[in-house]
């Protein structure tokens, strides 16, 4: 079996989108044993101030976007405790403050307020959960009603998780991938898939959208957008 459909072959099982999510990308896979992976800090970015991870970037939604460059600096006031994920896209425009990613990680939570643009629309202020084990679910994120109550808005799962995993011709180790989909959804579903490399932190995010008449015959998504990490200045 070549690497490639060994990789499709170990997503699958019911998870069509993340198979479409990873079928792209040549590569050894192999699933590590079920023990739990309990670090979630060292899965997200990186907390070094200064470095900086280049990503590629193919999007139907926003196809005048080509690539994007983010560098960690220190957090401002108002997001005390947590770095900040400075964005500048090919074009060289950066967004305010306070629409760019901050970031907290933590040795069982992985804090998070906005994401990158290109993944358009995700929130998941709990992005990781420990332990990081294939099949757990939690709530990423809440909303606020009018009586001030919280209530879920997206649901998180450990999807799978890879000791070894190429992307693009680069190798990573221990990778987990994680599905955020939204609790409440009209018209059209769409899911993000994340996969992040301990070490490293984000290295690929693909968008699907399922259209209306994907359910209930469980038709595959269509991807709409996908940012790739090429480039990091993190050792690993």
């Amino acid at each position: 079996m070549n690497p490639t459909t060994r990789q499709s072959s170990r997503i699958l099982g019911g998870l069509a989108a993340l198979a479409l999510a990873a079928s792209a990308f040549g590569g050894c896979v192999v699933t590590p044993e079920e023990t739990s992976w309990n670090d979630v800090g060292t899965f997200g970015w990186p907390a070094q101030i200064g470095a900086t991870m280049h990503y590629k970037v193919a999007s139907r939604t926003m196809p005048q976007d080509t690539a994007v460059t983010a560098e960690v600096r220190a957090g401002k006031a108002e997001y005390e405790g947590m770095y900040r994920l400075e964005t500048i896209n090919n074009k060289g425009e950066t967004p305010g403050v306070s629409l760019q990613v901050h970031f907290r990680p933590t040795a069982d939570t992985l804090f998070v307020e906005n994401s990158l643009k290109h993944e358009n629309g995700l929130s998941a202020r709990y992005a990781l959960v420990a332990p990081l084990e294939r099949g757990r679910t939690w709530v990423a994120d809440y909303q606020t009603t009018a009586d001030d109550a919280r209530t879920p808005s997206m649901i998180a799962t450990v999807v799978e998780r890879y000791s070894y995993w190429k992307l693009e011709g680069r190798g990573y180790e221990n990778v987990v991938a994680v599905k955020y989909v939204p609790v409440s959804q009209g018209g059209e579903r769409q899911e993000w898939i994340r996969f992040y490399a301990k070490g490293i932190g984000l290295i690929l995010t693909v968008k699907n959208r399922y259209p209306i008449s994907s359910y209930p015959t469980g038709a595959p998504p269509e991807e709409e957008d996908r940012i790739v990490l090429t480039e990091t200045s993190v050792v690993h």
